[in-house]
C-alpha cells in the first residue's frame, strides 16, 4: 500500500477510477459538506462541494456519477439526485427521486440507480436505468431496501437487497425480477457484491451455522 500524499480526508463514502484518474468522495465534517475530489497521478483537485450525502460513487464510459440525496434542492427539501463529471462540467440529471437512493452502479453507457418508492403510492424499492438520454424503470421490488447493491453477471442485471420484513436476498432481471437465494445474513450484512467472468460473489455478514454460499 501506498498513501497518496498532500490531501486529509475524515469519511470516505466511495471511490472511482475513469479515464486513469482517481475519484473520491470525501464527508468534509468541519464544512459540513460531501467533496469529491480528482487524483491525476500527482496531485488533487476538488471538483465539487456540496450539502449531498452521498450513497455512491460510480463511473462508464460517459463519466463519473454521485448518486444520493441533496438537502438544498429547491423543489424539494430534500431529493435523491444524480451528478454527472464529463471530465470538464458539473451537470445534475432532471430527474428527481422523491425517495432516497440506496446504491448505484455502472456498466457501458449505462447507470442503475436503486431507490426508495415514496409510501404516498406504494411501498417498495424501484431499481431505474438512465442511458445518457431516457430513465427506465423496472417493476418495483416490494418492501423496503436501506441498503442495495447492484452488479452486472452473465449479461443480466443482479440485485441484493431486502424485500420487505424477509431476508436479505439477491434477485436477476430476466425480463423479470427472480430470486437466485436467500442468504443467511446478520440483518444488515450484505456489505459488497460484484459480478465476474468466474461467478457472482457478495460479502457480508453471514450466520456461520447455516450459511454455505460462495
Amino acid at each position: 500500500w501506498v498513501a497518496l500524499p498532500g490531501y486529509s480526508f475524515y469519511i470516505v463514502r466511495g471511490v472511482a477510477v475513469w479515464q486513469n484518474k482517481y475519484y473520491i468522495v470525501n464527508w468534509d465534517w468541519t464544512r459540513g459538506v460531501d467533496v469529491l475530489v480528482e487524483w491525476n497521478g500527482q496531485g488533487w483537485t476538488e471538483l465539487l462541494s456540496r450539502r449531498f450525502l452521498t450513497e455512491s460513487v460510480v463511473a462508464n464510459d460517459r463519466g463519473v456519477y454521485l448518486a444520493g440525496v441533496s438537502t438544498n434542492i429547491s423543489e424539494f427539501q430534500w431529493a435523491g439526485t444524480v451528478w454527472h463529471w464529463d471530465g470538464t462540467n458539473w451537470t445534475i440529471n432532471p430527474r428527481y427521486f422523491l425517495g432516497t437512493i440506496y446504491g448505484a452502479f455502472a456498466s457501458g453507457n449505462d447507470l442503475y440507480v436503486a431507490s426508495r418508492v415514496p409510501e404516498i403510492t406504494q411501498t417498495g424499492t424501484q431499481i431505474s436505468r438512465w442511458d445518457g438520454t431516457n430513465w427506465f424503470d423496472y417493476p418495483v421490488l416490494p418492501g423496503l431496501a436501506y441498503r442495495s447493491l447492484l452488479t452486472m453477471f452473465n449479461g443480466h442485471l443482479h440485485v441484493g437487497t431486502r424485500l420487505g420484513e424477509g431476508p436479505l436476498e439477491i434477485v436477476r432481471w430476466d425480463g423479470q425480477w427472480t430470486t437466485l437465494s436467500s442468504l443467511d445474513f446478520n440483518d444488515g450484512g450484505l456489505l459488497a457484491m460484484t459480478g465476474t467472468t468466474n461467478g457472482l460473489y457478495v460479502g457480508g455478514i453471514f450466520e456461520p451455522s447455516t450459511s454455505t454460499y460462495g
